[in-house]
């Protein structure tokens, strides 16, 4: 295949084509020249391809928008605006609180790991009682399908937890993980047990202001749990209510 250069500029609009930058620099010159007939001319011949350019990226990438998810049409509106591309800042940059000056980023992170739990230290922890858990015959069981429909329906774009394992994975090989995860989940409602990594979860503290002055006020801790014990919560919602004692496990 011969070999094509093209320029490409960051400033260019989306629906820009080569056929519109050549009538573009063909205007120019015709302008630069002084010639008021071959300007007029290819000034309406850059207004025609533009606007066929526009309609045809319409047709092609802004149309289908109307039927997707808000986070795909989102995506769409940054790139067509020029705002793929942010800087993020140094989360620590934004914390002007005078009793984490000085600190390490370690000891910065247990400084509000504490403050966030001091909030739930005037609740009390919920004590287990036999919900009928005597007898495996009623426990909760899952079937194979079931597991499918519920991994091959994961958002693929949704943070993995302190078990590091991605939603994209249960999502792509659905069919060859639904046996092994079906068989973890009866497991854990047969024994009324729940795996200690599922119990776990990183807290990520979100500033609601900017600058953050206040821990208790300016922060949000948001928690990623991971994500196959929000599945395995799936199953137990709407069930009889002796299958919550698996979360006192």
């Amino acid at each position: 295949m011969p070999v094509k250069t093209r320029t490409v500029h960051n400033s260019d609009a989306p629906w820009m084509s080569d056929k519109l930058k050549r009538s573009i620099k063909k205007r120019q010159r015709a302008l630069q020249s002084g010639n008021s007939s071959e300007f007029k001319y290819y000034r309406n011949v850059v207004n025609v391809e533009r606007k066929k350019c526009k309609a045809a990226y319409y047709d092609n990438k802004i149309k289908s928008l109307k039927y997707v998810k808000p986070r795909n049409w989102w995506s769409a509106v940054k790139k067509i605006s020029g705002m793929d591309t942010i800087t993020k800042l140094e989360p620590s940059s934004n914390l002007h609180v005078d009793d984490l000056d000085n600190l390490s980023d370690l000891q910065i992170a247990n400084k509000i790991n504490d403050n966030f739990l001091e909030l739930l230290q005037a609740f009390q922890p919920l004590q287990f009682t036999d919900l009928g858990n005597d007898s495996t015959s009623n426990s909760l069981t899952v079937t194979e399908l079931e597991v499918w429909k519920c991994l091959s329906s994961l958002n693929p774009w949704k943070s993995s937890g302190p078990d590091d394992f991605p939603s994209w994975v249960l999502k792509e090989y659905s069919i060859i993980l639904s046996l092994p995860v079906m068989k973890i989940l009866n497991s854990s409602y047969v024994e009324n047990k729940l795996p200690p990594i599922w119990k776990q979860a990183n807290v990520i503290p979100v500033p609601k202001v900017t600058p953050v002055q206040d821990i208790n006020q300016h922060l949000r801790p948001i928690s990623l749990t991971p994500i196959l014990s929000k599945v395995a919560e799936e199953f137990v919602v709407n069930k009889p209510v002796w299958s919550y004692s698996w979360l006192f496990h």
